[in-house]
């Protein structure tokens, strides 16, 4: 069968190769409202998702665009059937439409009042499997939109998972957020082998609340290296607290020539294979 336009060729073509709109949008690293719009006619996809959309079908962009016929559908993919109890993932059961028409209302409805803004991007090349950037940003006056995920090498969204995250929530390599989760993290609440924040939490933290193998912070408690204002750890470093094994308290104030000196003495006894230039930025800061 032929369809004279976009939006039809492309709910019969998501129908042939056996998607949901949900796992297509999976796929293209959308959101389902951006699909459902796409195949109402109430948006159209821009040219990155055109090439994503042609290579996923395996068509041209001629077919695509123009209309030529379309290709024999795969038959072990079929579109899921309504069963009873399957409301969640049948997609053309009365109470999904319903869903989705309620939805795609109160968005139009908030967008109209100016309540939301919306900037989505996916680069076309991949790596891993995973597009080299992406991004998925909504807010509004209401405060972050819900439902906006980023997932890529460089990713920046309300949420966010990749190599270098950004993010109100961010997990990654490098992450920094609102509350951040890496192996390098920076954020208000922070975890992560290497953590960054008001609230961090890692093997070395540093925060006004630290808690890690070492930390420093306001409030500073480690297994190993405590340094800070009130310490604790096995060796504690500081204007206030105590070590198991030792402390310098070096009270109000900087810490003086000699106070530094029983400070690496203490270190070098009971943790020689602290590396010398993390000792040596620490105790700088005092």
């Amino acid at each position: 069968m032929e369809y004279d336009t976009l939006h039809c060729r492309l709910a019969e073509l998501r129908r042939r190769h056996g998607y949901s709109q949900e796992g297509l949008a999976e796929q293209l690293g959308i959101t389902r409202q951006a699909v459902s719009k796409w195949e109402s006619a109430q948006t159209q996809p821009d040219i990155q998702n055109l090439v994503a959309l042609s290579e996923l079908y395996g068509v041209s962009l001629d077919h695509l665009i123009k209309g030529d016929a379309l290709p024999e559908a795969r038959p072990n993919q079929p579109e899921p059937a309504c069963q009873p109890g399957a409301a969640a993932i049948c997609q053309d059961c009365p109470y999904r439409q319903l869903s989705r028409q309620l939805d795609d209302s109160l968005d139009k409805h908030f967008k109209r009042a100016g309540y939301v803004w919306e900037k989505r991007y996916t680069s076309p090349r991949r790596l891993w499997g995973l597009p080299l950037v992406d991004i998925d940003l909504a807010g509004g006056n209401f405060g972050v939109v819900r439902g906006h995920h980023a997932k890529g090498i460089v990713a920046i969204g309300n949420t966010a998972t990749g190599l270098i995250s950004i993010g109100m929530v961010a997990k990654g390599g490098l992450s920094l957020g609102l509350v951040s989760l890496g192996v390098i993290s920076f954020g208000l609440v922070s975890l992560g082998l290497v953590a960054l924040g008001t609230l961090a939490l890692g093997a070395a933290a540093m925060g006004n609340i630290a808690v890690g193998l070492v930390s420093l912070g306001n409030i500073s408690r480690a297994l190993w290296l405590a340094c800070g204002n009130l310490v604790q750890g096995k060796v504690a470093i500081g204007n206030a607290g105590a070590g198991s094994l030792g402390q310098v308290i070096i009270g109000d104030g900087m810490a003086t020539a000699a106070e530094k000196a029983q400070a690496l003495e203490l270190i070098g006894q009971h943790l020689p294979w602290l590396p010398g230039w993390l000792v040596q930025l620490l105790l700088a800061l005092f």
